[in-house]
Order: structure tokens, then sequence, then C-alpha cells
């Protein structure tokens, strides 16, 4: 038998990943969904729901928190590549694709999908279509469809996420595609988060981010960028202005919703003269406009210096305000003869200013002639969840709210110091002063007196099985509610269960990720006996061995055997591989964790050399045989007593006894021992 260490299909690996959820449907809907009002991607729901990206859910929310199910994610992308039409008339019947048992709708699109490269047609009947997709799996799907518009071709090598090792070597390449062409970046701590399940929320954000920077086609006549000429309230029509000059007069209805910057505004807050980016629906009126961060209203006015900022008033004045900014710099602006004050109900005075108040003011040549007082909600809690630009907080009634952040330029309160956003972590207790759902100012404050953990062991309390949540309590009384990862491994004796497999009352030990969920639970008590060491021989066929450390074991013929969370085959095991293996209560293997086999050091008999692809192929002990790549920078030794003189792989021969060292999956150095 031969394998070949190179990278898989897309679709062989969205189909062995075997994750449970029921699928999110696509459903008509409408803007201004009520379960997005403190969303941090609110706005990017408004503008893929514009776009006709993504729609709701009856009743009028959208779910920015649910999962999206593999075959949405699909049907998405192959909308955003403007394929829709042609999906929903496929004759997928006499496509000569095998699709999976049991669909009811995206047939067209998993067939589309395959001729444009994004899954291959031998694995498609394998997909599991309706279980959630992970942002690794995203990355690769988005990567394939943008191919040939990446400005950079993305280097694996270069990836800088502290969690990049976590990233399967099947979806690195497209990683490295994705967040080296600023398509999609990292969440908190610098990490990507590459199993992590992609949430309906965070799609419409990619998706909107790919067609308002041109990366997909889709929405491109329906996007206007340009300055606002002016609304006509008697006739409902905005008329825009191109860049080229071309008037685009376009109708507004009750249902547009209007956006300045990143805050939610109305129509009337708009002036003549601003740049703004429009979203036009397919019965040509604007469902979305939006007044550009950085812009101001009254248009051009000469030579003269215009800008906006967005901050808290630390202190007023008659001929003065002094604002400071989320990086808690303060600042004193003179006010301009005949300031206007907008106090977000309708015209003010200064003397309806006060301290603490949140203000977007316009400045001309340094001087503030418009105040706009802007609506802000406190909220205090523990921090459930952090990423690269937004973060949740539990508050203590249970209610979950989600804010987004400027993590860069934000400074975090913590007593009579500041903190960077990146200090933070889950289980901080907060207090946050938000604006239109963007986090303005953070404090850092003590426990909620709920008490800190203080070790990996506790007792379960309850399990919500279907929302993925387990509560537990330590040793010193301690109670704490957890997400649980959907991908979590869970472990009862040497045998991997669910969630709802676990007990009130069970003792636990557990493990939590950087996103502040648990990704393995192990129940203690339960542990037969396990051994971890370096694969040294290997047995297949009727009667299944491994040997660990010379140690040997017998295999069950149903052992699950994993590697990066991927199942694989005891043929798939190499010699010289670091592994775990876990036994039952008869020393009967159950479990083999493959924990490296790209950083090793591996042997066997050459039995084919490609030059051509700098590839070897070796045959081990096991009668199994491995192709492997050799880097270009390959070293050669020949510690043999051969007089062969080994400069370069087309100097290996057949038959010759070697080890290979590994580096990342590829041959970094080849020793002859034995010609």
């Amino acid at each position: 038998m031969k394998k070949r260490i190179i990278s898989g299909t897309i679709t062989l690996a969205l189909a062995s990943t075997l994750v449970f959820s029921p699928p999110a449907l696509l459903p008509a809907g409408a803007a201004s969904f009520k379960d997005t009002k403190s969303h941090w991607a609110k706005q990017a729901v408004e503008e893929s729901y514009a776009l006709d990206l993504m729609k709701g859910y009856p009743g009028n929310v959208f779910k920015p928190e649910d999962p999206i199910s593999r075959l949405e994610a699909i049907a998405i992308i192959i909308r955003g590549m403007g394929l829709e039409s042609q999906a929903l008339n496929m004759d997928y019947k006499n496509s000569g694709v095998t699709l999976p048992k049991g669909m009811t709708w995206g047939q067209g699109h998993l067939v589309l999908s395959t001729q444009k490269g994004l899954l291959h047609k031998d694995y498609v009947s394998q997909l599991m279509y309706n279980n959630p997709i992970t942002r690794q799996e995203v990355a690769a799907l988005v990567a394939v469809a943008l191919q040939d518009k990446l400005k950079v071709k993305g280097d694996p090598a270069k990836l800088t996420f502290a969690d990049a090792d976590k990233i399967t070597t099947t979806y690195r390449p497209y990683v490295a595609d994705v967040s080296q062409n600023d398509i999609m970046q990292g969440q908190g701590s610098n990490e990507f988060g590459p199993n992590d399940i992609m949430k309906r929320g965070q799609m419409a954000a990619l998706m909107v981010k790919t067609a308002v920077n041109g990366w997909f086609d889709y929405g491109s006549d329906r996007i206007i960028e340009g300055t606002l000429a002016g609304i006509d309230k008697t006739t409902g029509i905005a008329t825009l202005n191109k860049s080229d000059g071309t008037q685009m007069p376009r109708l507004v209805g009750s249902d547009t919703v209007y956006y300045r910057g990143t805050s939610e505004t109305t129509g009337d807050d708009f002036s003549a003269g601003e740049k703004v980016l429009a979203i036009v629906g397919s019965d040509a009126k604007i469902r979305y406009l939006e007044a550009v961060e950085g812009t101001s209203a009254g248009g051009s006015t000469g030579t003269s210096t215009e800008t906006q900022l967005t901050g808290k008033i630390v202190m007023t004045g008659s001929s003065s305000l002094r604002i400071r900014d989320i990086g808690y710099s303060e600042q004193t602006y003179p006010l301009s003869t005949g300031v206007t004050v907008n106090t977000g109900t309708g015209a003010g005075t200064l003397t309806s200013l006060t301290n603490g108040q949140f203000v977007t003011v316009n400045l001309r040549n340094s001087e503030i002639y418009n105040i706009r007082v802007l609506s802000s909600e406190m909220a205090e809690g523990e921090i459930t969840s952090i990423y690269s630009g937004y973060f949740t907080v539990e508050t203590s009634s249970g209610i979950s709210k989600s804010f987004t952040v400027q993590a860069n330029d934000i400074k975090i309160i913590d007593g009579a110091g500041q903190l960077s956003f990146n200090s933070l972590k889950t289980g901080d207790w907060v207090k946050v002063a938000s604006v239109g759902g963007e986090a303005r100012e953070i404090t850092r404050t003590d426990s909620s007196g709920s008490g800190n953990f203080t070790s990996r062991e506790a007792e379960i309390r309850g399990v919500d099985s279907f929302y993925g949540f387990i509560t537990l309590r330590d040793t010193n009384g301690n109670r704490k509610e957890y997400e649980v990862d959907i991908q979590a491994d869970i472990e009862k004796g040497n045998d991997s269960v669910r969630l709802e497999d676990l007990d009130i009352g069970e003792e636990i030990s557990f493990e939590v990720g950087s996103d502040g969920k648990i990704d393995e639970i192990i129940a203690l008590g339960s542990e037969v006996s396990s051994a971890t060491g370096k694969v040294t021989n290997l047995q297949t066929g009727s009667s299944p061995r491994i040997y660990v450390d010379s140690n040997r074991y017998e295999v069950d013929r149903n052992a699950d055997i994993t590697k990066d969370g991927d199942d694989i085959e005891l043929e798939d095991i190499m010699i010289g591989a670091e592994v775990t293996v876990k036994m039952d209560e008869d020393d009967m293997v159950t479990k083999i964790i493959i924990n490296d086999d790209e950083d090793v050091i591996v042997e066997g008999t050459v039995t084919e050399v490609d030059e051509g692809s700098d590839e070897i192929t070796i045959e081990q002990d096991s009668g199994l045989e491995f192709t492997l790549s050799v880097k270009s920078s390959c070293t050669f030794r020949d510690t043999s007593s051969s007089s062969y003189n080994v400069e370069e792989l087309d100097d290996i021969r057949n038959g010759w006894e070697v080890k290979l060292y590994l580096d990342s999956g590829k041959v970094k150095e080849i020793r002859v021992t034995d010609t």
C-alpha cells in the first residue's frame, strides 16, 4: 500500500469532520432585525441583506450567533461569485455528480461548486452538508473562489497567528491566501481560530467585505460610491454624484437603513456634499446609505481642512469643549461661531451638553462647527469571548451582549492605570460604555463575587447540550458556566462521547481554549491506561498491533485514530511518529492520537525517487510505503561504508536504507545508512 503525504482535497476534509448541528435555512427576512440591535455585526448584517447575500428568518430575526452550515456557506459563496441563477437552473440530476442523500435544497450549488473547483466531485457524496463549517474551511472555499484575483500568493511559512500550528496542513495554503490578501484576518490574541465554527454574523461581515472591496463581482452594479447631491423629501429621491460626474437618482423608502460610519442614524442627518456609499436593491431603491467615516456634512469649503471625531465630553464651556477619545487622550477644541448642536431628537444648544456625554463633532480648521450627541448604554459583566474586532459580555442577569471595538486604539481603564485591549481575557469583569454597539470606554473591575476557579478539575452541576453549555463547581464552591466548543474532545474511559453523555455529579478535568470555550473534557475515574511515545513498529491486517517505544499493544479493529482532529487509518501511521495510545480494561488499544509525524525521523528502504517532483518513497518495516516531498534545501549524507558520492536526490538508489529527517512534513535531510 502506498500513502502519499500531500494535501488532500477540500471536500474530503469537509466530509470527514463529524460534528452535529441542525441546519440553518435561508428563508426571506427583513432589514433591521430584532436580534441584531446590540450585536457587533449589525451593520454588516444590514449590508448583506441589502445586497441579497444573506437573508433572515421568519419573525424578523437573523440569528447572528447561529452557526453556518457547510451547504449554506457554499451557497452564499456561489452567490457571491455571481452564479446564483446558474446554480438554481442547474440540471443536477444529469450532472454526473453523486450528491449526498437527503438533500432538500442546494443541489445545484454543490454541482456548480465542483465545476468551479471549490469541491472535488468524487467526494461530494460524503459531504456532511448540514454540519457547521469551520473558519479554516471557509478560508479554503473563499481562497479557491478568488484564486484568479488574489494580489499575492499566500505563503504558509509566513503565517504569524499564535495558533498557526492548529491550522490543518490541508488548509494552511488557503488560510495564507486569505489572510495575506486581507480578506480574512485573525480573531482575538492574534489567533485565526481555524477550528472555530463560522457564525452567521461573521459570514455576513466576510461577504460584505469581499463585495464592497471588489473581490467578488456580485453586487458591483448595486454598490454606488460618490457624493450626495441631496435628498428630496417630497419625491423621496436621493441623488448621488459618482466620481466621473454621472448623476444617479435613486428612491429611498421607509425601510432604507442609514449609517454614519459605524453608528446608525436617520436620513435627516445627511447633508449635501458628503461622501456616501449606497447599496441599491433589485427594485432600484436604496436599501442602505452610509456617510463614509472621516467626511463631514456641508461639503467642501475651499482649502479648509475638515475632520470628524467621536469621544466623550470631559469639560464643557461657552467657547470650547474638552473631549477624550477611546485612547484616553484629551484635547480642548474651540467652538466656531454659529456652532450647531443635534441632541439626537432635534436641535439643541450648548447648554444641553453635559460632561460624560458621548458626541461626534465636525471640525473645520480645528474648530468645532457641529456637535451630535450620541445615545450611549452601560453594561457590566464577565467577558465570555474576545476576538480582534469584538467581544462578548455576560451580565449578572445572564444576558449576553456583544460589542465591536477598535482594538488597536482603545485603552482599558484598570484602577489608576491603562492597558491595551489585548490585556483583557475571558473571565475578566468589566464595565462597558457603548455607542451603537461599539465599545467606547471599558473599565476592568474586580470579580462579581462568583469566585475564580483555582484548578481545572470540577464537578458537573448542569449540562445544556442543546446550546452547548456546562455549569461546573470547583472544590472551593465556586460555580461557573462555560460554553463547550462544538469540536471539544470529550472522553469517558477511552470512548469519545457527546456533551449530553455527561452526568450531573461527575468529576471532570477540563481545558479552556484561548476563546474562553472548553475544548477538552475528561471524566475523572473513567480512564483506564494510556501511553505516549514513538512508534517503533506497526502491524496491520487481521491482528493489528502497534509498538510504542518497543512496547507491544494490540489494536482494536474499530479503534479511533486521529490526526489534527481528523480521522485516519492505521495504515496512515508512519514508524517514527509520536503518538498517544489509550487502552480499555482488557489492554486493547481503542484510541490512537498522532501527536507529531511532521517533525520526526523516519526510516525505510527506498522504493522510488522522483527528482522531477522532488519526492522520495520508502517502504518501512510495517510493509507500508510513504511518499514524502523533499525540500529544495535538503542536505544529503552517506553514513554507510559505501564509496558513493551522494550530493542530490538523483544520487539516491532504490533498495538503499535511509533515515529521513522531516521538517513540517517535508524532508530536510537524507542520511544513507546502508547501500
